[in-house]
């Protein structure tokens, strides 16, 4: 309990004359006045309570306030500590930074005598580094004129070998064209053969009917003859030969078996099986053709420069009638 405690209020002066001035007159109150007394001292006491509530919660208070306080106060001595060790670690430093800056005047001196001996030696390196850039242009230019006649001399040489391929071509067809023409110079006077020439081949035209009786499937004598001069010119060539009935008409295994029969007789006269070739008859065909009207074409056809694949060929005689190819082989 502290003093405050112990000193009496005006408030309780004033109720305790109150209460015994009557008791020094005559010790007789009356029962309102004592009421209104009695209601007045226990509000007194209610605020003396709450007055005694509140200086213990103002103690409660400055005691965490001192605690707060000394709270403070340590962490201020911690950071002091901490300063005073910090200023020492900095006067350490100022020690080690002396030193280093002596080091670095000495490297920067060092430095600067390097820094002459390479600025002599770069002006060295230049002169060089200009002779060699005029060499390295000179060098340039030479071989991006080498370059330029290498490609010159390439295109010009890719243009001989195209046109000497070409005149070889040429030169080959025109032969095959005269030996043709030889061989086949009846039929082709007579007007029951044609010859024809493309960029890439040859091609012989005559009527189903020169080489075939109606409805037959066997050569003529006539077409024999025609197809044996055919094969003397082309057994010893090497171009390819493509058979075609045209227009696509009539019956399929006859127009079939006449094809056989020409690649048979071209197979007799000394041209390989593998050489001809013709695309089977299909059902498609228009019907009701006279033989009369159509016309047998053999292609005589530059060589390839590579090989067909088996399922680019067309049906070859020896595919499309083996029986007929052994018997061409016999």
């Amino acid at each position: 309990m502290s003093r405050l405690d112990l000193i009496p209020s005006p408030r309780s002066w004033l109720i305790a004359g109150l209460v015994l001035s009557p008791l020094a007159l005559g010790a007789c109150v009356p029962k309102s006045q004592y009421e209104q007394l009695q209601s007045s001292y226990d509000a007194e006491a209610m605020a003396r309570a709450d007055a005694q509530r509140n200086l213990a919660a103002l103690g409660d208070r400055y005691a965490a306030l001192e605690a707060e306080l000394q709270k403070v106060q340590d962490e201020r001595e911690a950071n002091r500590r901490e300063l005073d060790s910090t200023m020492s670690r900095l006067n350490e430093s100022a020690d080690k930074l002396a030193e280093l800056q002596l080091e670095q005047s000495n490297t920067a001196r060092e430095r600067e005598e390097a820094s002459e001996r390479v600025e002599q030696l770069r002006d060295e390196l230049s002169r060089i580094a200009t002779h060699l850039a005029t060499f390295a242009e000179a060098r340039d230019q030479l071989s991006k004129e080498r370059d330029e006649l290498e490609q010159r001399v390439d295109q010009l040489q890719d243009k001989i070998a195209a046109l000497e391929a070409k005149a070889l071509e040429g030169r080959q067809r025109f032969l095959l064209v005269r030996d043709l023409s030889v061989a086949l110079h009846q039929p082709l006077d007579n007007k029951s053969l044609r010859l024809g020439v493309t960029t890439d081949s040859v091609a012989l035209t005559t009527r189903t009917a020169t080489l075939f009786a109606k409805r037959s499937t066997k050569l003529t004598p006539a077409g024999r003859r025609m197809m044996v001069q055919v094969a003397k010119v082309l057994k010893e060539r090497n171009e390819t030969l493509e058979i075609e009935e045209l227009p696509a008409a009539g019956d399929p295994k006859v127009r079939l078996a006449r094809l056989t029969s020409v690649a048979e007789s071209l197979s007799a006269g000394g041209v390989k099986l593998e050489r001809i070739a013709f695309d089977p008859p299909s059902d498609s065909g228009e019907a009701g053709k006279d033989d009369t009207e159509q016309q047998i074409r053999l292609w005589i056809r530059d060589p390839a420069p590579t090989a067909m694949s088996s399922q680019d060929r067309p049906a070859t005689a020896s595919t499309a009638a083996p029986e007929a190819g052994q018997r061409a082989s016999l």
